[in-house]
Order: C-alpha cells, then structure tokens, then sequence
C-alpha cells in the first residue's frame, strides 16, 4: 500500500514529467541501473513491461511498495539532465564522439583478443562508462546482444554512431569469428581518419584565426578611429579643405561602413544562413561539394586528403572480406563528400557492369593518375586490397607534406596581408598631419 509520502503530488508530477519523456528507452535504462544498485532485487522484474509504451501501467508499476525507492533513485538521476536533453536519448539522434568511438574500438579489441565474449566485454564497458550518453549507448546494445541478437544488430539503431563502414567490419567478424580482427581493423581506420582531419584542421585554424583578428582590427579601426581623426581633420583644415587621396578613400569607406553597420552585419549573416540552407538541398551540395576541389592549392589539397581516406576505406572492407560491389556501396554511403558517393555509385554501376576498376576510375576523370596505374596493377596481381592500403599511404604522406609546404608560406604571405591594411591607415591619417604641421609652423 502506498502510505502519504508516496501519493505527494511534487513527487507525482516529477515521475510524469520523466515519464512522458522517451519513455522506452529511458524508463528502461533507469530500471536497469536501479536494479544493479540491488535497490530491488527480484522484487521488480517490469522491464519487458517497460518496454510496452502505457503510461498507465508503468505508474501502476512504480506506484507500488517500492515507489519511494524508485522516486529517490530518479531525483538522483534526474538531477543531470533537463528535459531537452532526455529528449536526445534516443538512439536516432544519440550521437557518439570520434575520440570517444575509437576508445571503445580499442577496448573491444583488447576484451576479445583476451577471449573476453562480446556480451560480458560490453557489460564491462557499460559499468565503466563515465559520459551518460555513452552509457545509453552500451546499455542499448547490451540489451540486445543479451536477447541474442548479432552485436552488429544493436548497432545499427545508432545511425549516427556507427557507419555503413564500421558495421560491415563488424558483420564480417561475426561470420568469420575474427571478432577481434574486425576491431583492431575499425582502431586502425579511426586513428588514421582523426589524424588526416586534425592535419587539415591544423593547417586551415591558423589562417583562419589570423583573418577574423585582421577583420575585426580593421573594422574597428574604420568605425571609430578613423571617423575621429575625420572630426579633427575637419576643425583644424577646415570642412572644404583638400585632403590627399589615400586619406579620401580612407574616410569614404569609413563613412559608407560607419553609416550602413547594420546593414553589413545583416548581409553577412544572412548570406551564411543562405549557404547553410543551400548546402542542406542535395543538387546545391553536390554543386558545392565539386566546387571546393576547384579551389586552387586548398583543392587539390583536400582531393589528396579524400583519396586516401578512400583508399584506406577500401582497403579495410575488401581485406575483410567483402564483395568488391558491396565495399562501392558502402564507400557511396560512408563519404561525406556528395562528389566522391557520386563518382562510387557510377563506378559501382560500371564494374557491375563487366568493366574493369581502373578504367572505371579513370573514365571519372577525377582521380590522380599514379592511383589508377595502382589500382591496374592490383587489379593484375589480384591484390587490390594491399594495392589500396599501399595508395592510402602514399596520397597521406603526400598530404603531409603539402600542409608543410603550405605551413610555412602562409605564415608570410598572412603578416603581409595583416600588415598591408593596417600600414595604409597609418600613412593615410599621418598624411593631413603634415599640412596641418606645415600651417602651424608657417
């Protein structure tokens, strides 16, 4: 019988709240961590109940002998989060970081090459898991796998966590029984994608910094600093004084922005919202997405970076095992550049179609040519998924090497383009300085 603490209505309308919040796989989660606190031993066994999505029986359930217990251990757990963020545990949006990823790849590796099996080794995990989100995660996966279910079934509900690619790596590790083969595969793929992204993110931070910090001074510096001295130039010179003509310009363009900042702010933010909204329309991004490979150097930097990570893709699913068509699809779904999923799905449908790799590759007219003597070659020796490896190598250390040749000319080329501006409103101001001196001292 519920006693008088029980039926508060406080405690009441929390437990709705969380109630009618991802019920399933939030109620479940929670009974789960509530019944390994052996709060309640044998005594609440309701989680294939809890599964079913009827409120009225999950708070026929709760409202019982074990109510307070239960209401204690929710407000414990309830205190990290707020409504909006219980909303985001659902395994369509639950999203897992890419340090994160490769941390539970490594230790899955580890658990079963141990001959740890795959459902104790995530139960481990599970306990151990710091990030709720994570926990979540786990603890999903776990439910299935303990229902019997393939480990790769649990994770292809978490769409944004584990991809085309990881799963398939997974798949075949479940049919050959090289579970840890399949790990320390998706180990190696992770680490050398996280290390090619954060050479370009290196490479692209400094420009970046340095431009917004050249933009904002320069603003500032046409906003209020030249607009005063426009003021002293006027009381001393006189308003129809004559003025040299880099200090003219300097004043006018001070003038237009000074008097339309508003306007320039809201044409700024505007056109980024326009681009965002643009990039989300697939035929827009397509266009977009071929464009960022024409831009010069910066191009053919990020078409290098795309063909190895290609390559070390490809390497990975056909040294696993999978069909040469079924790696294409999976390269089509698994690139983030609209281009390249384009160029896989017609070279897909052109080596369904009897044709040759190579020559597929090199109809796109996209692909560096050393990549497609390669690609004949290991078509040749039947060796493709060696050949691709050997191609990821080259293209990243060729990446390498570009980002260093470009490290060390932009540094230059940006001290000039800071330099430049700010010089030109020196000289500008300090030229009515002479006259102004000239007509004081004569």
């Amino acid at each position: 019988m519920i006693d008088q603490e029980n039926n508060n209505p406080d405690k009441i309308h929390k437990i709705d709240r969380i109630l009618k919040t991802n019920l399933g796989t939030r109620i479940e989660l929670l009974v789960d961590e509530f019944e390994e606190q052996k709060k309640v031993k044998d005594k609440l066994k309701v989680k294939d109940k809890l599964k079913v999505h009827d409120k009225k029986k999950v708070k026929k359930i709760i409202r019982s002998s074990l109510y307070s217990q239960f209401i204690s251990f929710l407000k414990r757990q309830y205190k990290y989060y707020n409504e909006r963020q219980i909303e985001a545990y659902s395994p369509e949006s639950v999203k897992m970081s890419s340090k994160d990823l490769l941390t539970l790849s490594k230790s899955l590796a580890i658990t079963t090459e141990a001959g740890v099996p795959t459902f104790s080794a995530l139960m481990l995990l599970r306990n151990q898991a710091r990030k709720k989100r994570n926990r979540y995660i786990l603890t999903q996966i776990t439910n299935i796998v303990r229902d019997g279910e393939p480990l790769s079934v649990g994770m292809k509900i978490f769409k944004k966590v584990f991809s085309p690619l990881y799963i398939s790596a997974i798949e075949c590790g479940e049919e050959t029984g090289r579970m840890d083969a399949a790990f320390n595969q998706m180990c190696y793929y992770l680490r050398r994608k996280q290390q090619m992204q954060n050479k370009i993110l290196q490479m692209l931070i400094y420009p970046v910094i340095i431009l917004s910090v050249a933009f904002v001074i320069n603003t500032l510096l046409l906003v209020y600093v030249v607009p005063k001295f426009k003021t002293t130039f006027t009381g001393i010179l006189g308003p129809d004084a004559v003025l040299p003509l880099p200090t003219e310009l300097l004043i006018s363009c001070s003038d237009l922005l000074y008097n339309n900042i508003i306007s320039v702010l809201a044409t700024i933010i505007g056109l980024s919202i326009i681009i965002t909204m643009l990039y989300k329309i697939p035929k827009t991004k397509l266009i977009m997405d071929k464009l960022i490979f024409k831009i010069p150097i910066l191009g053919s930097l990020l078409m290098k970076d795309a063909t190895a990570k290609l390559s070390i893709t490809m390497s990975i699913l056909l040294q696993s095992g999978i069909p040469i068509l079924r790696a294409f699809s999976i390269l089509s779904t698994n690139s983030q550049n609209s281009s390249i999923a384009r160029l896989m799905r017609i070279i897909r449908q052109n080596v369904s179609a009897g044709e040759d790799i190579s020559k597929t590759f090199d109809l796109t007219q996209a692909f560096p040519s050393a990549m497609i003597t390669m690609i004949e070659v290991g078509e040749q020796t039947g060796r493709l998924g060696e050949i691709f490896e050997k191609i990821g190598n080259l293209f990243n250390a060729e990446v390498d090497a570009m980002i260093e040749t470009l490290e060390s000319v932009l540094e230059p080329i940006l001290t000039i383009f800071i330099a430049v501006p700010i010089a030109y409103v020196v000289i500008s101001l300090f030229l009515p300085l002479v006259s102004i001196i000239k007509n004081l001292t004569g």
